[in-house]
């Protein structure tokens, strides 16, 4: 008697990208057991236990044969647990309680013990990277798919997908037929820092409007002054100069932020600003540039944003050679044992820096301790930290009487519009 095997299409995310993977899975007539090939040693197990654990609460009876799952391919290092649902369909096509899956519909994710589905970034990135198939996954995951023109059903629990995948009709015509295909609606704000707005800026009018003018072309920006003259704070709204994000930029970045696992379950979908990332001067350049797993760093999360060095002369000289590697070619090149892949990386450089070492020179009422060779030394530094095209924004101190005398400044918008400058 030949042995029930059955296929089901699945997809895991490397680097930024979904890559399809093959679930294949034979009930053999052997001592009953649960063998999982092609994930690494933990995750067999912990899929074993989960995928048991949650038929039984649904209802379905574990087989009493050898079940064996072959994860394709196997040399591709497979990250997360999107391929618990996946498996567990595949058991009950093989033991002939569900229909057989046709290879357009892709199936991703993680099973609870008590047989609920639980949102898996895997989705998400292979929702938004095969716009052409159908996903099944949970219902967060597919909200996010549907914001953004992407096709998916959600399902609540191991049942509910059961239930789907089992309908007369799963073909892309009858599921374009029931769910009209929508063009993603463009939400109302994707610029900015939540509430953060140059009205709340006084004093820096002139670093403002030169700000205002670099953001037009994405040209770096080197902010130059003393500590607290406000750096950090107009760097923070600058990213609300750029342009509005079109549709294809919302799904870059929706992509990105889930295969960093930075989407939060439940939060509203299709609803990105353009980000805004300020690592420490400490970071690893595995942070930043991306880890030996292939997760996205800041250099890939800062895409279509800002991306902040505040005090970039003490950033370290191999991260500092690969952002300005990554800033030139608007993509970083990853090379890890788990293999290599491109991941994009066009964002707005915004560095600062104090004027000196000791960070006090040209300060109104603090005098400045550094050598002439130490300000040498700060300046070499400073200037192999920067593209050699930057603009550079000095600013000044601003007055305890203009912080509270002056008039409420331009906002964001007219400075963005051109209305102020």
């Amino acid at each position: 008697m030949n042995t029930p095997i059955a296929a089901v299409v699945s997809a895991t995310t490397v680097g930024v990208e979904s890559v399809p993977v093959g679930v294949e899975v034979a009930l053999v007539r052997r001592l009953p057991g649960f063998v999982t090939i092609g994930l690494p040693a933990n995750a067999s197990r912990e899929v074993a236990e989960r995928v048991r654990s949650a038929m039984s609460a649904c209802g379905y009876d574990f087989p009493r044969l050898r079940v064996v799952a072959n994860v394709t391919p196997v040399e591709l290092r497979k990250r997360g647990t999107g391929c618990d649902l996946p498996i567990a369909i595949g058991i009950l096509i093989a033991d002939r309680r569900c229909t057989p899956i046709p290879d357009h519909i892709i199936v991703v994710g993680e099973l609870s013990l008590g047989g609920e589905l639980r949102p898996a970034s895997e989705a998400i990135v292979a929702g938004l990277s095969n716009l052409g198939k159908i996903v099944v996954t949970d219902h967060e995951s597919a909200a996010t798919i549907h914001a953004f023109g992407g096709r998916a059903w959600g399902a609540t629990t191991l049942t509910d997908a059961v239930e789907l995948l089992s309908e007369d009709d799963v073909s892309v015509e009858a599921y374009d037929k029931e769910f009209a295909p929508r063009a993603p609606a463009l939400p109302s704000r994707t610029r900015g820092r939540g509430d953060l707005d140059f009205v709340e800026v006084r004093g820096q009018d002139d670093a403002i409007r030169q700000l205002a003018l670099a953001a037009k072309t994405k040209t770096p920006v080197l902010l130059v002054g003393n500590p607290g003259c406000g750096k950090a704070m107009l760097a923070a709204r600058a990213v609300g100069l750029l342009p509005d994000m079109t549709v294809e930029e919302q799904r870059d970045l929706t992509r990105i932020r889930a295969a960093a696992g930075l989407v939060a379950p439940g939060s509203e979908p299709g609803r990105p600003l353009r980000p805004f990332r300020a690592p420490h001067h400490s970071v690893s350049p595995a942070g930043m540039v991306g880890n030996s797993t292939l997760r996205p760093g800041e250099l890939s999360l800062a895409h279509h944003g800002v991306l902040m060095l505040d005090e970039v002369a003490e950033f370290g000289r191999h991260v500092i050679e690969m952002t300005l590697q990554a800033h030139g070619k608007k993509q970083v090149d990853i090379v890890r044992a788990a293999g290599a892949v491109v991941m994009p990386s066009d964002f707005w450089l915004i560095a600062a820096s104090s004027p000196c070492a000791c960070g006090y020179l040209g300060h109104p009422r603090r005098p400045c301790h550094c050598t002439d060779e130490m300000r040498e030394r700060f300046d070499a530094r400073l200037a192999r930290a920067v593209p050699k095209d930057h603009v550079r924004i000095e600013l000044s101190m601003t007055s305890v009487v203009m912080l509270t005398t002056s008039e409420p400044g331009k906002t964001t918008k007219q400075w963005r519009d051109g209305a102020a400058v």
